[in-house]
């Protein structure tokens, strides 16, 4: 839905999305205006934040960061899919024990780049996924994307451009 301006997808504004999603970046641990940190269970690759006075919790994984991911990254664009390395098991991890903590009907996954990608992988038990410029490999035309999941592309994203082309 759109409303001037702003693009609204389940409960969170893109200007809350883009704050999340920002956010994801800083090596600090913050709260932030109307979301507290969960400091419990974030960490570098991802952070759980929940709406301040509600029950909304957003876990929010961000894209690559080091060497670690780039080599991932060019296995990726060989083989079609992502090693499930330390990285993934630490993502994995962090949403299940947020959905554990937060119940899953409360949880809204999102993530940017390779985080989008894991967002996706991991956050099949959330109530919601929303990804910003996921990662489409020739692989993943055949596989179809969940009715629950919102995904975002920028017009000029390398990364996602076969995204338009999936299911």
């Amino acid at each position: 839905m759109r409303t001037r301006g702003l693009v609204y997808g389940g409960k969170i504004s893109s200007p809350d999305l883009k704050l999340l999603l920002d956010e994801s970046y800083n090596k600090e641990m913050n709260d932030l205006d109307e979301y507290e940190l969960d400091k419990e269970l974030s960490h570098d690759t991802a952070k759980v934040f929940k709406r301040k006075g509600t029950n909304e919790v957003f876990v929010v994984h961000r894209g690559s960061y080091d060497l670690t991911d780039l080599v991932e990254n060019y296995g990726y664009i060989n083989t079609g899919f992502y090693r499930q390395g330390n990285r993934y098991k630490k993502a994995k991890d962090t949403q299940d024990k947020a959905e554990e903590k937060y119940g899953s009907e409360n949880v809204s996954t999102i993530g940017h780049s390779k985080g989008a990608k894991y967002a996706e992988m991991v956050g099949q038990n959330s109530k919601d996924i929303i990804t910003l410029n996921k990662p489409a490999h020739f692989t993943d035309l055949i596989s179809k994307v969940p009715e629950k999941q919102t995904d975002i592309k920028s017009s000029r994203d390398p990364v996602s451009f076969l995204r338009p082309m999936q299911r």
